[in-house]
């Protein structure tokens, strides 16, 4: 059902919380472009894009939004040669994180995710 989805869905999925497939980076720029338009931020696709790719030349596997101590986050797990992106229970993925409320602070690192009532979360 998640690869049936349409960007319209990813979009609403992705802003409540829940981790989404991405089948391209093409595909993110698209999904994350939905999102600032949602969340009525200037931010593009394409340069968060560029950012989670520009020292990995990875492909971002799956997407989700997050609210920590009143920042928005957008999770984006990322696949290189050397970092297969395999979500499970407990999983540590490579992922770039933008933080939209304060962009300076957006990094490339590892994000925990679990599972709560069925649904992959990040968790940290």
């Amino acid at each position: 059902m998640m690869n049936r989805m349409t960007k319209e869905d990813k979009i609403k999925l992705a802003i409540l919380e829940m981790v989404i497939p991405i089948n391209s980076n093409e595909e993110a720029v698209e999904v994350i472009d939905g999102i600032a338009r949602r969340l009525k931020k200037s931010f593009t696709g394409k340069e968060i894009v560029e950012l989670a790719t520009k020292y990995t030349e990875g492909t971002i596997k799956y997407l989700s939004v997050d609210e920590y101590e009143g920042m928005t986050l957008i999770s984006l797990p990322l696949e290189t040669d050397e970092e297969p992106c395999y979500i499970t229970n407990n999983s540590a993925v490579l992922s770039y994180v933008y933080n939209v409320t304060v962009p300076e602070l957006s990094e490339l690192g590892y994000c925990l995710f679990k599972e709560y009532d069925g649904e992959i979360v990040r968790v940290g």
